[in-house]
């Protein structure tokens, strides 16, 4: 199961987080960020890498990664609070979260691949 099939407006959601982070290229991409530590943690005895490296990069892909995930939940989630209206039935964020179990097992599988 895909992140964008599970959430709500899933694939407006990618695109808007996608369009801000493009305008803010300037200051940081994070999609960028995101490839080329997979770069590096695949290339694990390149020639000019530390012992620990291709690891570190790894992990820092995958912090990267989280935080691309969740701003893409993120935004769905505003979606729907915006759909709502803000009423009596109003939750946060991380109780949005917790009612869609599928997020939390797709967050806790993903994967610098």
């Amino acid at each position: 199961m895909s992140l964008l099939r599970a959430l709500p407006r899933g694939t407006d959601a990618k695109e808007a987080i996608d369009e801000a982070i493009d305008r803010c290229t300037s200051i940081g991409n994070i999609m960028h960020d995101i490839l080329q530590c997979k770069v590096i943690s695949e290339d694990d005895g390149a020639v000019g890498l530390q012992i620990g490296d291709a690891s570190f990069a790894k992990r820092l892909g995958l912090h990267y990664l989280l935080r691309y995930f969740y701003l893409i939940a993120f935004r769905a989630y505003l979606y729907e609070a915006e759909r709502r209206q803000q009423g009596s039935d109003a939750v946060s964020f991380r109780q949005w979260v917790d009612e869609r179990k599928e997020i939390s097992y797709l967050a806790s599988s993903l994967r610098l691949e």
